[in-house]
Formats: C-alpha cells, structure tokens, sequence
C-alpha cells in the first residue's frame, strides 16, 4: 500500500477485522431490564393494572440481580445507573439509604482507581 492509497483508506480498512464484544452479563441483564420496562410502559397505556403490577415485580427482581452483578467496564456501570434511575427519570440518591446505592458507589471507585 503507497502512501496515497494509505491515507485514502478507511480507517477500519487499515484496522483489519474487528473482533466482536462479547456481550457482559451486565448487558445481558439491562437488555432484560430494557423488556420488562417497556411492558410496564405498554400495561400502563392500556391500562391493565395487574399485569403492570406483575411486570414491575418482575423488572424489580431484574434489578436486584442486575446491581449485585460485579461491573466488567464503566459501561456495565453506566447500565445499572440507567436501570436504578429508570434512565434518568428518577434521581439516583431517591433512596439514600438504601444498600444498591453503596454497591454502585463502590464499583465506580473500583473502577477509576
């Protein structure tokens, strides 16, 4: 490859293959969380109580194994603060004593340290 054709390359051109991520278990568990949030959102538009009571449950028990799920990268902590937020519509702190939040606050240490 000359110089010309080199800099007139894509970039993943010159890259060669991209290995594919492998998906975390965190990940894997948010798109969970992602499915059980979406049927509360369709159970409240069609107003069926129980079965949005049923769904909040089982979004709940998601998170419970969601938080305790030990964070791979930032990413995977990013997730679990979308999934205890329910993406930014509550504040993270809305239950400060509550131990999740310590779980998490100790994973973003862990993590820049």
């Amino acid at each position: 490859m000359n110089r010309r054709s080199f800099l007139a390359a894509p970039a993943v051109a010159l890259a060669g293959p991209v290995a594919a991520e492998t998906e975390t278990p965190v990940a894997a568990l948010f798109r969970e969380w992602q499915r059980h949030d979406a049927a509360i959102r369709a159970y409240d538009a069609a107003e069926d109580h129980e079965a949005e009571d049923q769904a909040y449950d089982d979004r709940w028990e998601i998170e419970q194994v969601l938080i305790h799920a030990p964070s791979r990268c930032e990413r995977d902590l990013l997730l679990k603060i979308m999934a205890w937020t329910g993406c930014g519509e509550t504040d993270l702190e809305a239950e400060r004593n509550s131990s999740h939040l310590s779980t998490l606050w100790a994973e973003a240490r862990a993590l820049v340290a």
